[in-house]
């Protein structure tokens, strides 16, 4: 779910921020104004409607099967994230027809005149696609208020205000505050700062520089801006997390705070993030703790601190912007004029699509590498020896989080199957050997990484000072 909706975002910013093609010519283009924003109200609205049609049945026979057993509620959950996998699928195509066939941003920032105005042309252009998610989400809420309402448990959201809000804030804050925020900074610099005396220091085209350090505070406040994206609190004082704090020291990965991530009970996970030891937090879902033992929750944290034990949030961001930096170090060594990183780049389409493939592929894949190192977190103790009581009950965590269904390998994208991390345990339990041969190789991946990335930023400054 989380690709898809990025993939729609991305690909969407992207256009927002390229030099828009005027709405004429032939074929689509040549269609009058009128009828161009009557498709771009069908096209925003079609997966809206189809989808309130499949909820429509999906109540209809949930209605008429009712009382379900523990095991039918099992199946009926499983159904329920096909059709909402189907239903992302279809907004993911009605967005894109609306933003790159029907050129929506076109008509916002030429024909309507907001080109000049910073970042409400972004908004404009983001409106009919994230009006649309919005719509779907609504059906998916009626979805779930007549599931519990039929299991007679309590509700998770008291509206549908409350549920859209929870749902933008868990899949949509994360993804366009950071984005525009640098949009922001961008049009506000190429506006202003530019067109200034500094502009014979900064030319416009290189006004995308500036919101390096809004990269770089965001990279080191992203735990502070995740609790307060996320609806968090912190967890209460008692056994569990003392137990959590003296295993952060024990692995030398000190947390700044421990916050329990409310979520009415639909995730059951937990996340780590900073870069710095002085903003480190550790979020933990509602769900995870009520599903879990102390043993299991203490398992799955030594996971999570496994995470930055080994680094791995650092080398994740560094493969986020490889590159970005490649192309800029390329560029400036062979003085090639097409510059494909502007905002007003004729190419963003191809950009997005590139960096959207890059993400799915090396990205996930080294990602779903790390989680199995991070897995020999709570295998291995501090000193290196077999734990196999942590080992079991990170494996019970895993089994029970789960569920009664085999998740597919195409379901996570950062995350490898369930099923192959636990049969990965236990190998290793078996032996051991095995873990520490995977570290060094992952040791020298990471070498590679930080290898490649100084290189590209040596090649670029040579090739700057020449």
């Amino acid at each position: 779910m989380q690709l898809i909706i990025l993939a729609a975002l991305l690909a969407t910013l992207a256009q927002t921020e390229s030099t828009p093609a005027p709405v004429t010519g032939t074929g689509v283009s040549a269609i009058s104004d009128q009828w161009r924003l009557l498709l771009i109200l069908l096209a925003t609205l079609a997966a809206p409607v189809a989808t309130a049609c499949d909820c429509y049945w999906f109540i209809s026979r949930l209605t008429k099967a009712s009382p379900l057993q523990t095991a039918d509620w099992q199946q009926v959950g499983h159904r329920y994230q096909r059709l909402q996998l189907a239903g992302l699928w279809l907004w993911l195509a009605g967005s894109l027809a609306v933003i790159y066939l029907l050129n929506w941003p076109a008509i916002v920032r030429l024909a309507w005149g907001w080109q000049a105005w910073p970042l409400v042309d972004d908004l404009l252009v983001l409106a009919p696609v994230i009006g649309s998610l919005l719509l779907v989400w609504t059906t998916f809420f009626y979805v779930e208020r007549t599931a519990q309402r039929l299991r007679h448990a309590p509700l998770r959201a008291s509206s549908l205000l409350t549920y859209l809000v929870w749902q933008s804030r868990h899949y949509l804050a994360m993804a366009l505050v950071p984005a525009l925020l640098i949009i922001a900074v961008h049009d506000l610099a190429t506006t202003y700062f530019v067109t200034s005396m500094w502009g014979t220091f900064l030319p416009q085209e290189s006004a995308w520089l500036l919101a390096i350090p809004l990269l770089l505070i965001i990279s080191l406040g992203l735990p502070l801006l995740l609790s307060r994206l996320w609806a968090t609190s912190d967890l209460p004082v008692g056994e569990l997390r003392t137990n959590l704090e003296s295993i952060s020291h024990e692995l030398k990965t000190p947390l700044t705070r421990l916050l329990v991530w409310h979520t009415q009970g639909r995730m059951a996970n937990a996340a780590v993030a900073g870069l710095s030891r002085y903003c480190r937090y550790l979020f933990l879902t509602d769900a995870l703790l009520v599903q879990l033992t102390p043993d299991e929750i203490a398992a799955v944290c030594r996971h999570e601190l496994g995470h930055l034990q080994r680094k791995h949030l650092l080398q994740r961001l560094l493969l986020l912007v490889i590159p970005a930096l490649a192309w800029f170090a390329i560029q400036s060594f062979f003085a090639i004029d097409v510059d494909l990183l502007s905002t007003y780049s004729p190419y963003s389409l191809a950009v997005s699509a590139g960096y959207l493939a890059y993400a799915a592929i090396v990205i996930g894949l080294v990602s779903k590498w790390l989680e199995y190192d991070a897995d020999l977190s709570a295998v291995y103790d501090s000193q290196g020896n077999l734990n196999a009581d942590s080992a079991r009950d990170l494996i019970h965590a895993l089994v029970v989080l789960q569920g009664p269904h085999r998740d597919s390998r195409f379901t996570h994208w950062l995350h490898p199957p369930t099923a192959d991390r636990v049969a990965w345990i236990r190998r290793v339990l078996m032996q051991p050997a095995l873990g520490f041969a995977y570290r060094r190789r992952l040791d020298q991946l990471a070498r590679g990484i930080y290898a490649l990335v100084v290189g590209l930023v040596l090649l670029a400054v040579l090739a700057i000072a020449a």
